[in-house]
């Protein structure tokens, strides 16, 4: 199989994430880490809301005005674990077997998700909790957190000894932990990681994808999981945040959209310099994959 572009240490497929795990399967091609943002419906309660919806829970009329919305965030309960269930289902060939599965889900699909990914054969090893570290909007008790479930295909491997399981901030003006010190350094000296991920959202204005995630956050993911030159997955890749942070730590990745748009979203990060491709990231890509077309990141 090869990418439709790779640049340096990524790798980048449009396509079904379900087809490409598939061939990658076949292919015996493996990686250190998936981490994975589904569409999970998080903004209806009711099966008749998320069929009729669209852009569940997108209150900015910057993001609904400038970017629109995705395909798929409106599906059932049932299609949302038919997806999910068979996607535990390939990583648990495609993920090393010290490896991690990471996915980030809404607090209504924690009791539907973990038990059918369960039954793929993997094993629920943590629920980590990311504080957005400001309310979102509503009555009474109002939302601020989102939920990353881990799994494990057998005895994990940690790159990191530190630490317990809150994961502390990267010099956020809530942070008040002795160990931030402005940044967050991986290694035997590294600070405090636990269970709690407090990370900023990131700000409508800002966004390239409608659900982005900051790559602070995914940078604390990626640096518990995977060892440095290792790889991360990004099945829902959205508008290359995964790889971003992935290449700042130094570990190559792939990632995979169905969506033309997000593979030209992430290559518009290459063409605005967000992404510094090659800057730390060791030589010049994984060999998964051969006879790959280059793109050039000038």
């Amino acid at each position: 199989m090869k990418p439709d572009a790779q640049v340096d240490g990524v790798s980048l497929f449009e396509g079904d994430a379900i087809g490409i795990l598939v061939d990658m399967a076949r292919e015996n091609i493996q990686v250190d880490a998936i981490i994975m943002d589904p569409p999970y419906c998080s903004g209806g309660l009711l099966e008749a809301t998320k069929m009729s919806a669209i852009g569940q829970g997108c209150r900015s009329e910057v993001i609904r005005n400038r970017i629109g919305w995705f395909a798929g965030d409106n599906m059932t309960t049932a299609g949302l674990l038919f997806l999910m269930r068979t996607l535990t289902y390939l990583a648990a060939t495609v993920v090393k077997p010290e490896g991690h599965l990471l996915t980030f889900l809404d607090w209504r699909m924690v009791p539907h998700l973990i038990p059918a990914m369960e039954s793929a054969g993997v094993r629920w090893q943590n629920l980590l909790v990311w504080d957005k570290l400001n309310s979102g909007l509503g009555m009474g008790f109002r939302a601020r957190h989102e939920m990353v479930a881990q799994f494990t295909m057998g005895s994990p491997s940690y790159p990191t000894k530190s630490g317990s399981n809150v994961l502390a901030c990267e010099g956020s003006d809530a942070c008040r932990c002795e160990d931030c010190n402005g940044g967050m350094a991986w290694g035997p000296d590294a600070g405090q990681v636990d269970n709690v991920l407090r990370e900023r959202r990131v700000p409508s204005a800002r966004k390239i994808h409608q659900t982005e995630k900051p790559v602070p956050l995914l940078k604390k993911l990626i640096g518990v999981t995977v060892p440095e030159g290792g790889v991360v997955l990004d099945p829902f890749g959205g508008s290359g945040s995964t790889c971003q942070a992935a290449n700042d730590l130094g570990r190559f990745s792939i990632m995979v959209d169905r969506n033309p748009a997000a593979l030209d979203a992430t290559k518009g990060r290459l063409q605005d310099g967000l992404l510094p491709f090659g800057s730390s990231v060791p030589g010049e890509a994984p060999p998964l994959f051969q006879d790959a077309p280059e793109e050039s990141s000038e």
